[in-house]
């Protein structure tokens, strides 16, 4: 994996783009998913909503994705 797309790994952006018919994520593909996120320190999706984002923080600025941490369940 060299990137990521939070349309992919959460139900709520892919309904917000209008893709709530994507299978749900197996657990190998979670748990790689979780580790990627977590071995790059929690990169900005490549599907970033930016300033749309309901979690939108001013850390997005640096790169580091508030979504991202929650689907790891950090913090």
């Amino acid at each position: 994996m060299d990137d990521w797309k939070v349309t992919e790994c959460s139900h709520y952006f892919a309904c917000d783009k209008g893709m709530c018919d994507l299978p749900a994520m197996t657990a190998n593909e979670i748990a790689d998913t979780i580790m990627f996120l977590r071995a790059h320190n929690y990169p900005k999706p490549s599907d970033c909503p930016e300033t749309d984002c309901p979690k939108h923080r001013p850390a997005c600025a640096l790169g580091i994705c508030n979504v991202a941490i929650g689907l790891c369940g950090d913090f």
